[in-house]
């Protein structure tokens, strides 16, 4: 199927214009395949899949991911939209479920196992918790993550001095939200810990992408679009009395018909320039990722596929084949001059058989998520725009979840679900 096929907008029904091809488009056009005439992506890039996707290195001479994403069993809309693709077959599930850390200065190591059902038996036991921290610590502070309010940050909530928030909650903090605990939002937090580690250990499963995120998450997508268009970058909307009329791209205008609907799943800033007054998060943080080419098959010591680093400028070693990748989050301040040696120096000893600096590719991902601290999240919009069909989509919108691979996949079902609504009344 040849996806930019010409396609006859006057024969349409009710036709789905989606912006954007990244993971909230994608979801969007997928739960909507089964309900319109016609659904129709347009993406200003020359391929799909947005912050989320593989693409060959030539200078490593093989095929990465831009970063590295996460994907838990709690995830229940991306595991939808992987059955809906077809793709779960990709994907090793890590079960049960274990997160390892390691604390180079003090060469402690320590996994964390959820316990089979949601109370955690398991953590009467100084064996199974974060070392040298305590039961009733941690109850405390899990207590005040649930109950903070949404104006409250992580540092504020729980004790920051303490051995368990730079041991468990500063480590998940940042690799959650991407964002420093002293301004993230303890509500968009908990809103991931409240469905993952208080859930079990089902919920807490990793699922890893066998051969990188453009197989398992965006290329069977791509297939199933029969009306994708690539290098169409959205320049202006066009208004009459009943919302949206005109569609304005650098090369064509396309008319938006009556019982058409329009889903922009774009980044906010251009969202926001696109519909002004749009309230929107303002603000973005950087995701600095390192790629390693090892001379083989790479292999973490103890076999875990990922472990988090806690004090280091590294923060989560993943290991993949022959690519090792280091992700740091919040690093609008790391300096990309020598971070490869640095952050070399940091994992290789966790890798068997590693010797020196090999070839490697440092990668900014420049707004890889909006700033989510309290004042950023309040600022999130729901999936109804100001125009009755016009609907929002992105990880940034309002899922009441982090800005994630789930909030972005689940944000395009909802949009789609509003729109779809809009033609049902």
């Amino acid at each position: 199927m040849d996806c930019l096929a010409p396609y006859d907008h006057s024969a349409t029904v009710s036709t789905l214009h989606i912006i954007g091809a990244g993971l909230a488009g994608l979801s969007a056009a997928i739960h909507a395949k089964p309900h319109w005439t016609k659904v129709v992506v347009y993406e200003s890039a020359p391929h799909a899949g947005g912050r989320c996707r593989s693409y060959f290195d030539n200078q490593l001479g093989c095929q990465i991911d831009n970063g590295n994403h996460l994907i838990l069993g709690a995830y229940e809309a991306t595991l939808e939209y992987v059955h809906a693709i077809g793709s779960l077959d990709t994907f090793h599930v890590v079960e049960p479920a274990a997160i390892a850390f390691v604390e180079p200065e003090t060469d402690l190591t320590w996994t964390l196992k959820p316990d089979k059902g949601p109370i955690p038996f398991s953590l009467f036991f100084k064996s199974r918790r974060v070392p040298e921290t305590g039961l009733k610590e941690l109850m405390q502070d899990m207590k005040n993550l649930a109950l903070a309010d949404s104006k409250e940050s992580v540092s504020n909530t729980v004790n920051s001095d303490s051995l368990l928030f730079k041991r468990l909650w500063e480590p998940m903090t940042l690799g959650i939200l991407n964002t420093p605990a002293n301004e993230a939002s303890t509500k968009l937090l908990w809103a991931a810990l409240g469905r993952t580690l208080t859930k079990g250990e089902k919920a807490c499963r990793p699922y890893l992408a066998k051969k990188g995120l453009g197989p398992s998450l965006i290329d069977p997508a791509v297939r199933q679009m029969e009306h994708l268009h690539f290098g169409m970058r959205l320049k202006s909307l066009q208004k009459n009395n009943d919302g949206i009329s005109r569609l304005e791209f650098d090369d064509e205008a396309i008319a938006v018909g009556e019982q058409d609907s329009v889903i922009l799943a774009l980044p906010p800033e251009r969202t926001a320039e696109l519909i002004p007054g749009l309230q929107a998060p303002e603000t973005s943080n950087t995701i600095l990722n390192v790629h390693f080419k090892l001379e083989n098959e790479g292999k973490i010591t103890g076999g875990a596929p990922f472990i988090g680093l806690v004090g280091t400028v590294s923060q989560w070693l993943f290991v993949n084949g022959s690519i090792a990748s280091v992700t740091i989050s919040a690093a609008d301040t790391v300096n990309e001059a020598n971070v490869a040696e640095t952050v070399w120096a940091e994992v290789s000893p966790y890798l068997e058989g590693a010797g020196p600096l090999p070839p490697h590719r440092v990668i900014r991902e420049k707004r890889a998520t909006f700033h989510q601290s309290p004042n950023n999240a309040a600022k999130r919009p729901g999936p109804q725009s100001q125009h009755p069909n016009l609907f929002l989509a992105g990880d940034w919108t309002d899922t009441g979840l982090p800005a994630t691979i789930e909030s972005a996949v689940l944000s395009g079902k909802v949009a789609e679900a509003a729109a779809r609504s809009r033609i049902l009344i």
